[in-house]
């Protein structure tokens, strides 16, 4: 039940990734020198997020379905071979699972510094709580 849980999570997370992917526009600035740096490392982080999510979601789905089989199947011995040979990647897996939390928490933010950053009130403050937070999570 574990190694769906962690398919699951992934996917939905991916989702989410996709969904700030195609609704953030950046608004160019040729006036500003930095002013490509936050798109690119959108992208970059969004593309770690898809790729590593992509991979943990469906890694982790075939375990579970393989898992599920040989249990299904009254094969305890298959059950207890299979886990013993995957373990290197149900680690790798957790790994990779970890990195799109990460760069999925980095699209979250850039996305967010985008929103507010032209809000000259409130737009710092809003954007330091929700990394403060972020770090304290």
């Amino acid at each position: 039940a574990v190694l769906s849980s962690y398919g699951v999570l992934t996917v939905l997370v991916l989702n989410s990734a996709l969904r700030l992917y195609t609704s953030t526009k950046f608004k160019r600035n040729p006036a500003k020198k930095n002013d490509w740096v936050l798109p690119n490392l959108f992208c970059l982080c969004s593309g770690i997020c898809v790729i590593t999510g992509a991979f943990t979601g469906v890694m982790f789905q075939l375990l579970g379905i393989y898992s599920k089989s040989a249990l299904g199947m009254g094969n305890h011995l298959a059950y207890v071979a299979f886990k013993e040979a995957t373990q290197s990647y149900r680690r790798l897996g957790f790994h990779t699972f970890l990195t799109c939390l990460g760069s999925f928490v980095a699209v979250f933010l850039i996305s967010l510094r985008n929103m507010t950053k032209e809000d000259e009130r409130f737009g710092d403050k809003i954007f330091g709580i929700m990394a403060v937070l972020t770090v304290l999570g």
